[in-house]
C-alpha cells in the first residue's frame, strides 16, 4: 500500500476510530476498522520471551498463556555486561518465534470464507519458492475456493507488470525509496543486524536507486506480461 493510499484511509477515519487504534480491541489485538478494510492485528508481549495468550487474554496472567521460555528483565541482563549471553538470549527468543511462523503460512490460513484468488508466479523465482504457490493453490482447491493459478516458465522476482514500463525502470515511489534508505541506514549503523551478504545486497540496491550504479538493462518479459489480461478475463468470466 502506498503512502497516498494510507493517508487517504486516515482521512476517512473518524476521531473515535483513530483513538480506538491507540487503545486496542482487547489485551492482544489492535482495533480494526471494518468499513475501511483495516484488519485487527495481534501483537505480542516482550522482550523477556514470547508471551502470547491464544484465548482469554488478560493483563494479570490469570488465563493460560502459550508456553514459552521466560528470561530475566532487560535491566538484569544488561547488568551482567555479558554481550554474548544477551545475544544467545535473543537467538533463543528467535527460535521460539519460528514456531509461530505457521500463522504466517498462507496455505494454513485458507478457510471457506477466503475470497476468490488469482495467482501467478515464475518457476525460476529466486527469492520465493514456487512451491509456496502450489501449496496455497492446493489449499484453495481443498476448500473449494474459486481460483486461477499460472506458473510462467522464466522470470526473476519482482517483475510487476513485466512490461516495457517496468523494463525502463518507470517505478519506485518516494515512499518506497524512503523505506529502503531507512532500512539501509539501520543496517549500516548496526541497529538492525543482518548477515553480511544481505547488507551488501541492500547497499547495492541503494546505490542503484541513487544512480551511483546502473542495473543490467532489463527486457520486457513477453510471457509474464500477459498476466493482467489473463486476470481480467478470469474476473469477467468467473466472478
Amino acid at each position: 500500500m502506498t503512502r497516498e493510499e494510507i493517508q487517504n484511509l486516515i482521512l476517512q477515519m473518524t476521531l473515535e476510530e483513530k483513538a480506538g487504534m491507540c487503545s486496542g480491541a482487547d489485551f492482544w489485538h489492535l482495533k480494526g476498522v471494518e468499513r475501511l478494510g483495516i484488519p485487527s492485528v495481534m501483537v505480542t508481549d516482550g522482550p523477556h520471551g514470547l508471551r502470547k495468550q491464544a484465548e482469554g487474554g488478560d493483563h494479570l496472567g490469570i488465563n493460560e498463556s502459550e508456553k514459552a521460555v521466560c528470561f530475566p528483565a532487560g535491566c538484569a541482563t544488561a547488568a551482567s555486561f555479558d554481550r554474548e549471553l544477551i545475544k544467545r538470549q535473543g537467538e533463543t527468543i528467535g527460535y521460539e518465534c519460528q514456531e509461530e511462523l505457521e500463522y504466517m503460512s498462507l496455505e494454513k490460513q485458507v478457510t471457506e470464507y477466503m475470497p476468490p484468488c488469482f495467482l501467478w508466479q515464475t518457476a525460476t523465482d529466486e527469492l520465493v519458492p514456487v512451491q509456496n504457490s502450489f501449496l496455497f493453490a492446493q489449499a484453495l482447491q481443498e476448500k473449494k475456493i474459486p481460483y486461477a493459478f499460472h506458473v510462467f516458465s522464466k522470470g526473476k522476482h519482482g517483475l510487476s507488470l513485466a512490461d516495457e514500463a517496468w523494463a525502463n525502470e518507470e517505478f519506485g515511489e518516494p515512499y518506497t525509496l524512503e523505506q529502503t534508505f531507512a532500512l539501509g541506514q539501520a543496517v549500516n549503523d548496526g541497529t538492525f543486524p543482518v548477515p553480511e551478504e544481505a547488507k551488501q545486497a541492500l547497499n547495492e540496491m541503494a546505490k542503484m536507486f541513487t544512480g551511483q550504479t546502473k542495473r543490467e538493462k532489463e527486457q520486457a518479459n513477453e510471457e509474464v506480461k500477459q498476466w493482467p489480461e489473463l486476470a481480467d478475463e478470469w474476473i469477467r468470466t468467473t466472478l
